[in-house]
């Protein structure tokens, strides 16, 4: 059986367990257990006999108040079964990572590896207990190696040894107890136990997972499993659904307000990792593509000969200041640093090119807490002053993959620029580090989950996006992170409060079909919902093209505020783009009595009068909307050169069409409609030199004559009797040709 033929199977097995379709999906396992062997067909067996005897007992119409919980207990001996028979079979023919660690794996035992890692521990407790000076640094070096090869194999056997014994589980626990296990070691352990639940449903692995998160005294562990535990039950929902076992314990912690408070930290850091594309580009096109565009003319002369920029020439150019204030760019920078604060990944951008280090090809170094020991940044931060390595570490808005590529990236920086770099970085650090302090007077251990939590997922992204392999892991960062879906933890974030921020932020951020999902969530619960609410998810409906739903829900609002003229706008904008134009006309009309005056109120009822075939009521509003232009915008111009040419206005017309003409960035389209106002004035050598003009500005010469012919019945009604339209067209090709 193919490794296609296996996940095909296995898929369709879920899907009838979903349906507790059990016999069917025991007729589909069965083709499964064949090919493993005696122990999966026997296990296959005894849960369809344990299942024939509850239908028997249904079919004879007895009571049965254990019935569900049977249900749910064959239900997932199922999904076991086929977890079993998938890793077995794939750990024979699949080229995955895992399936390859799996079965490499099979005979080490971790006991033996841990055993050796606190050997080396103690090792380098004792070498570098003496003075320095009489340190051997060569040994002290080589084992510090092996502690990374041992963290390195501890971390591969929790991951990939699949499933787990009462007694490896014990073990972990007791290493998780054991004061000489260090830090970043138990991190990698909390790590490989999420990813060997996401690569495998493993019921003890995640009970140990929420275990961690309920008592482990160092917050980094703590919220590390939290987030492994969600992201591996978001992961393996149905599973989920049939451990009555994580239902007791979800049950037990649920009755703490901290674990729904939690849960939000997670849910909340995930809908915003979405937005994390969405930052990459708007940094590439904002900052980096603003600053690309300034700098022929002034950013190439603060350049020295390093090609590094100076910013104290830059401050003190009046060249570049005024570049800077004229581009906006000020403004985004202070954006960005916003976003910044508020935990968006403005770093992703720059870090996701510095993922080619060797260090990255080891897979648990992604998920590697940043110390100073490690042999692969322990040099290079020696080269730094006394006080670089504490800066690194306590840098609040890096994770600490960015760490060690930051650190990393030093090396191939001349050693001058290196200590600029330093200088500014520390800088930058301590006016953070102060900030910061005062938000932790107020909520510290709540903020500091937050920004671990945070830290952790931004972690989490660079792996799941940058890994060489990464296409061998459920993409998880490709998700929509519903995870009010999760069975027992689901129910935990379906709060107003909750909800409101899910469908808030989708809507900020442009997610429009995530924020109609939240908004009707909320507008559909037993939530207590300001009106307003009708207004975004209108907002929402009409950024996605459904004008009749978004219609619906901003007159949903009018009935709480019938003079709101942010409503009343959109109300005309969906009536107008539905065609029903007398209805948009009557709401820019009353929008007029509440806020007269306003340029777009007059063009838009122009525009509507223009449709109704009301031209010469649209030219007094074209003008009334030319009187209101204070900002000089000129978006009245053409309008008016239209509008008097379709009123015969001939005069008037020409005087606005030579304004856009002569003072505006004229298009294709403008050079056309003077050319139609020259044709019907009897002017044709002159109209067709313009109609040729306008082909050759136009895309091409299909989308000049779409254009053009849509204007045919126009020229047609305006034409003088002798004039002959039927030409124009070849004799336009024909002037086009000889230009």
């Amino acid at each position: 059986m193919t490794t296609i033929e296996v996940i095909s199977l296995i898929d369709d097995i879920s899907d009838l367990i979903k349906e507790l379709h059990l016999l069917q999906a025991a007729d589909k396992l069965n083709l499964l257990s064949e090919q493993c062997g005696a122990e999966e067909t026997t296990k296959l067996e005894q849960i369809k006999t344990s299942y024939c005897y509850l239908l028997s007992y249904y079919a004879n119409g007895s009571d049965d108040n254990a019935r569900d919980n049977i249900l749910s207990d064959l239900a997932s001996s199922m999904l076991q079964l086929s977890d079993m028979c998938r890793v077995k079979l794939l750990s024979k023919s699949a080229d995955d990572l895992f399936f390859f660690r799996h079965a490499e794996l099979s005979l080490v035992q971790l006991s033996t590896c841990l055993d050796s890692y606190f050997v080396a521990t103690k090792k380098i407790e004792i070498l570098t207990s003496v003075d320095e000076s009489l340190q051997n640094h060569d040994v002290i070096n080589d084992t510090y190696l092996t502690i990374e090869r041992l963290e390195t194999e501890i971390f591969n056997c929790v991951w990939a040894i699949w499933p787990s014994t009462n007694d490896e589980i014990n073990l972990l626990k007791s290493t998780f107890a054991n004061p000489k296990a260090s830090t970043h070691l138990l991190c990698l352990i909390t790590s490989a136990l999420f990813l060997s639940c996401m690569s495998v449903f493993d019921e003890q692995k995640m009970l140990l997972l929420i275990e961690l998160y309920k008592d482990s005294r160092n917050l980094e562990i703590k919220t590390r499993a939290l987030v492994g535990f969600v992201l591996a039950a978001y992961c393996h929902k149905l599973h989920v659904k049939y451990s009555r076992h994580i239902s007791l314990v979800v049950s037990d912690l649920a009755e703490s307000g901290t674990f729904a408070k939690d849960l939000f930290f997670v849910w909340k850091r995930l809908i915003m990792s979405r937005n994390s594309e969405n930052i990459k580009e708007r940094l590439n096109k904002d900052i980096i593509g603003t600053i690309n565009k300034l700098m022929p003319e002034s950013f190439k002369k603060n350049f020295n000969k390093d090609r590094v920029i100076d910013m104290s020439d830059i401050q003190a150019n009046p060249e570049w200041q005024k570049a800077f204030e004229n581009s906006g760019l000020d403004k985004k920078i202070e954006e960005f640093n916003e976003l910044q604060m508020s935990g968006g990944d403005v770093f992703l951008p720059t870090f996701s090119k510095l993922k080619s280090f060797p260090f990255f090809q080891t897979m648990s170094n992604w998920f590697l807490p940043f110390h100073k020991h490690h042999s692969a940044v322990r040099e290079i931060l020696k080269q730094g002053n006394s006080s670089f390595d504490r800066m690194i570490t306590d840098a609040p808005l890096m994770c600490n993959s960015d760490k060690y590529s930051f650190v990393l990236s030093m090396n191939h920086i001349p050693q001058e620029i290196r200590g600029k770099m330093f200088a500014e970085l520390e800088t930058q650090n301590a006016a953070l580090n102060e900030s910061l302090k005062s938000e932790l007077a107020n909520v510290a251990d709540d903020t500091a989950k937050d920004r671990l939590i945070n830290s952790y997922i931004h972690d989490l992204y660079r792996f799941f996006k940058l890994f060489s392999r990464r296409r061998e892991f459920y993409a998880v960062f490709n998700s929509d992170f519903h995870l009010e879906e999760v069975p027992f933890i689901g129910q935990l974030l379906v709060t107003t409060k909750h909800l409101e921020f899910a469908a808030d932020y989708y809507l900020d951020n442009l997610f429009y079909a995530d924020a109609i999902r939240y908004y009707k969530m909320l507008l559909s619960g037993k939530h207590t919902i300001s009106p307003v609410l009708y207004q975004k998810l209108g907002l929402a409906y009409q950024n996605t093209g459904n004008l009749s739903e978004a219609l619906k829900q901003y007159l949903r609002y009018e009935l709480a505020d019938d003079s709101n003229l942010w409503n009343i706008r959109h109300i005309a904008i969906c009536y107008r783009g539905l065609r029903q134009t007398d209805k948009a006309l009557a709401y820019y009309k009353k929008a007029e009595d509440l806020a007269p005056n306003k340029l777009a109120t007059y063009l838009n009822i122009g525009h509507c009068l223009l449709e109704l075939n009301q031209p010469k009521e649209a030219l007094d509003y074209y003008f009334k909307a030319e009187l209101a232009d204070d900002k000089h915008t000129h978006k009245a111009w053409r309008p008016i050169a239209w509008t008097a040419f379709v009123c015969g206005q001939y005069e008037q017309s020409e005087k606005y069409h030579k304004r856009i003409l002569e003072e505006t960035e004229a298009s294709s389209q403008d050079v056309m409609n003077y050319a139609h106002l020259l044709f019907v004035q009897g002017k044709v050598s002159d109209a067709i030199a313009h109609y040729a003009k306008a082909m050759s500005m136009a895309e091409s010469e299909q989308a000049f004559f779409t254009a053009f012919n849509a204007d045919i019945a126009v020229l047609r009604a305006k034409c003088p009797p002798h004039a002959d339209v039927t030409l124009l067209h070849d004799a336009i090709k024909f002037k086009s040709q000889s230009i």
